[in-house]
């Protein structure tokens, strides 16, 4: 009505958006009948009706459980590909920025930090503070001593693939790109000793949380699909991961 638009068009316009969003068979109940995620679906439609240039989401699924926003999240990236508009997706939640933009900024105290693809974030991240906002993410405090030479706090030496300049830095890898085993680490790794502080079972993975004889608390995600059995907690082992699986940041 806002937009001068006839009783006809404005019928059209609806039926097309109910089909859009597959609820054309709901359309004659009313918002309070519907589920969740079908609320977030007209409230989709309602937003997308008089055609806009750019759509603006504000953390359109806190008010979700879990498994909603999962779903949600799916068919919000299909709706708005589908849609083809510019959408301003804006969420504190990191899995959803990945899986949602094909770009994200991450904004720290009214700053930009960064802005790229998730893969650019997760694992070229300019910052400590994209590091350990887009995922989890290991810190060894030290210095680089020269290209590719760091030295940890603790006194370990460590390598890293890429450029740094030398001085005061963090060198960072994902709990994923680490393993855990008694012995030693393999030829050309890293590797530190470490003890099991506690070990949690999370279905496709077990978590370890370790701690250095440095005092660097460490989480590592080995895979379940091995079967091997989980180190208990209080053995010691070693953490070891290759220079090419981390970076190092200031």
């Amino acid at each position: 009505k806002v937009r001068g638009w006839d009783k006809q068009r404005v019928r059209k316009r609806v039926t097309e958006m109910l089909e859009w969003v597959q609820l054309a068979k709901l359309s004659e109940r009313r918002a309070r009948e519907l589920s969740g995620g079908q609320q977030q679906r007209v409230a989709l439609a309602r937003a997308m009706a008089i055609q806009p240039e750019v759509l603006l989401l504000d953390e359109p699924f806190s008010a979700l459980d879990a498994k909603l926003r999962l779903q949600m999240r799916t068919e919000i990236r299909q709706l708005q590909r589908e849609a083809g508009i510019t959408s301003v997706f804006v969420t504190h939640d990191q899995d959803e920025a990945m899986a949602i933009a094909d770009r994200i900024g991450v904004i720290n105290q009214g700053r930009l930090e960064q802005l790229g693809s998730a893969e650019d974030l997760y694992k070229r991240p300019v910052s400590r503070f994209v590091a350990g906002f887009i995922g989890k993410c290991n810190f060894i405090e030290g210095r680089v001593t020269a290209p590719g030479r760091f030295a940890a706090a603790g006194g370990a030496e460590l390598r890293f693939a890429g450029q740094h300049a030398e001085g005061p830095a963090a060198l960072c890898f994902r709990p994923e790109h680490a393993v855990v085993d008694p012995g030693a680490a393999a030829a050309g790794d890293n590797g530190l000793a470490v003890s099991v502080k506690s070990v949690t079972y999370l279905g496709p993975a077990t978590e370890y949380e370790l701690v250095s004889g440095s005092g660097e608390n460490l989480l590592v995600s080995a895979s379940s699909a091995s079967g091997a059995a989980a180190a208990p907690q209080g053995e010691r082992l070693v953490v070891s991961w290759r220079p090419e699986d981390c970076f190092v940041v200031d």
